[in-house]
């Protein structure tokens, strides 16, 4: 039986925007977000949202399908029109991580939303970055064979038995997955 107050001022426009990474960002591996827009106000708010992602990323789709996309700037915008107050809306974007990422190499991630109906009265949840680190395995491999050879040229007999290892370690920072081992034999 204990009642609580909310006060927001009647014309108070505020949106927030929230970007949340849904996957680790691996080299030629998808890498997913949510970004998620609120009224957090008082009036019914219309808007955008702008994406700008890492160069490392390429845009793949999106739902809520974007309004716009760009790939030499790395955005992607939406609209919305008419979210109410205490609403929510998501908008879902699929990447692919460029091969060539590095372990460890930093990846950065912004969202920015924008009333076009009113003045926002507070900016400051307007805008949300993601950093996140690439995550990969990596696997120094190295190849040994007994017996060595006999002299400079590692000569042996054409019947000798030659016992191969090829030894392999993940030292990255993430788990290997399939792994499949490959080896050409001279």
């Amino acid at each position: 039986n204990n009642n609580f107050a909310v006060y927001t001022t009647s014309a108070a426009c505020n949106l927030s925007v929230n970007i949340t990474p849904h996957t680790t960002v691996t080299p030629g591996y998808p890498a997913y977000y949510d970004i998620q827009v609120c009224n957090v106000g008082a009036n019914i708010t219309s808007g955008s949202v702008n994406m700008f992602y890492d160069p490392s990323l390429t845009f793949n789709y999106a739902s809520t399908i974007q309004t716009s996309q760009n790939a030499s700037t790395h955005t992607v915008a939406w609209s919305f029109t008419n979210l109410l107050p205490g609403s929510c809306q998501s908008f879902w974007v699929n990447f692919t991580a460029d091969s060539n990422i590095t372990v460890a190499q930093q990846i950065f991630t912004l969202a920015y939303v924008n009333s076009t109906s009113c003045n926002d009265v507070d900016m400051s949840n307007n805008v949300d970055t993601i950093h996140q680190e690439a995550t990969a395995s990596w696997d120094p491999n190295d190849k040994i064979v007994l017996p060595a050879g006999i002299g400079p040229q590692g000569l042996i007999t054409n019947d000798q038995l030659l016992t191969y290892t090829i030894n392999f370690q993940n030292t990255g920072n993430a788990p290997a997955v399939n792994v499949v081992l490959h080896d050409v034999i001279s």
